[in-house]
């Protein structure tokens, strides 16, 4: 295979979620999707794959270890998936106060 303009690249590459999807229809248990991709960071440039989405269903009872968003760390903190669900829910009926028709 020719290698000619072969230029070696050294970067970085990390998954995140670039969406989130919040099933939360009457008489269905709630669930969220997150749909992940690898972004790999090549100097100015910036490439992403998808990966594959994760799903879970609401159990009221679960509990979510809190990570810290720069590395990932656990912080020693944890909330529930009701805790969850009422930020979400305080959040939304924020918005919906806020909200001027067009």
């Amino acid at each position: 295979m020719p290698t000619y303009e072969q230029t070696p690249v050294s970067g970085v590459e990390y998954p995140r979620a670039y969406a989130i999807e919040i099933n939360n229809r009457y008489g269905v248990t709630p669930s969220v999707t997150f749909h992940l991709e690898a972004l790999t960071l090549l100097g100015d440039r910036t490439l992403s794959r998808g990966l594959p989405s994760v799903t879970c269903e609401f159990d009221p009872e679960a509990i979510i270890p809190i990570l810290g968003t720069d590395d990932g760390t656990p912080t020693g903190d944890s909330v529930t998936h009701a805790d969850l669900y009422q930020i979400l829910f305080s959040l939304c009926e924020q918005l919906r106060a806020n909200y001027v028709s067009p």
